[in-house]
């Protein structure tokens, strides 16, 4: 329920930067699944890093996913 609250709150803030509703929503839910797997590797991890650290590498991996999918469909 938190994590929903967070969402909404976020998609509210890229609503007020002028950010179209579907895709202020679309930002918010994909930035909550980043947050979910990097908590869930920091806390899963044997290594002491910072969850900043799972942050960016979960984000990347999204990235190139993101690319990754993009050059399939062209």
């Amino acid at each position: 329920k938190k994590l929903a609250s967070v969402s909404a709150a976020m998609a509210v803030a890229l609503r007020r930067r002028d950010v179209p509703a579907a895709e202020a929503r679309l930002a918010a839910e994909v930035g909550i699944a980043i947050f979910k797997v990097a908590f869930e590797r920091c806390m899963s991890s044997s290594k002491r890093r910072k969850l900043a650290v799972h942050l960016h590498e979960t984000l990347a991996e999204f990235a190139a996913f993101d690319v990754a999918q993009d050059s399939l469909s062209t």
